[in-house]
């Protein structure tokens, strides 16, 4: 029991590095800093467009709908 509680502590303490795996898969050295720096920064580019993609489309989806 005592291993899995460790292994579950592993697995979420590892967690935000998933992502960075994804969005760096020809890196091989992830645990550089300036690939950590990397893929945070690129992380946080895409959930930013993400953010603005859907307020614009809710904003158009508002006016169309006062529109009609």
């Amino acid at each position: 029991m005592d291993s899995d509680v460790a292994d579950v502590h592993r697995f979420v303490r590892r967690l935000p590095t998933f992502p960075a795996l994804l969005l760096v898969p020809m890196m091989r050295d992830l645990w550089d800093q300036e690939a950590r720096v990397f893929a945070l920064l690129a992380s946080a580019a895409g959930g930013i467009l993400v953010g603005l993609l859907c307020v614009s489309v809710y904003r158009e989806r508002r006016a169309l709908a006062r529109g009609k």
